[in-house]
């Protein structure tokens, strides 16, 4: 069964160019998607890291304004991870100001062990991994 995320979060960029800066950042084989325990509830005693490969595929543009980029990640070193598929949104907000949004699905591997597992803990992982990424995007954006 998969299981729908969504996460999203206003950068102070102009939604102009914010497209061409998101693919200059993920472009590369080399993203670590992290997650610190303390947000699963353990102790601040480290964090969970995944090397992801993330594929950017061709946007296309709503008549609200909005951009939708295709975004598509897997574990880079094991298939034993579930996969993401979805959109990048980009809303314009104000002149330099937009809404930067991560829209998808993902399926848990393993059936109903996957299951139970992404019912426990994974589905957590995988929301937080999507928060991390998006504040890491932010941080990064409003930097230039």
């Amino acid at each position: 069964m998969e299981r729908q995320l969504l996460g999203e979060l206003n950068v102070r960029h102009s939604a102009e160019t914010l497209e061409e800066r998101l693919r200059e950042l993920l472009n590369s084989d080399k993203i670590d998607l992290e997650v610190p325990f303390e947000t699963l509830g353990f102790p601040a005693i480290g964090k969970l890291v995944r090397r992801a490969k993330i594929t950017l595929g061709t946007s296309t543009q709503r008549s609200d304004g909005a951009t939708l980029v295709p975004i598509h990640w897997r574990d880079a070193r094991s298939h034993n991870f579930p996969e993401f598929k979805g959109y990048i949104e980009i809303q314009p907000m104000a002149k330099n100001e937009s809404q930067l949004s991560i829209i998808g699905q993902y399926q848990p591997p393993f059936g109903p062990i996957g299951a139970a597992f992404d019912a426990a803990v994974g589905r957590r992982i995988a929301e937080v991994s999507v928060e991390q990424l998006l504040e890491r995007l932010r941080t990064q954006l409003e930097e230039t």
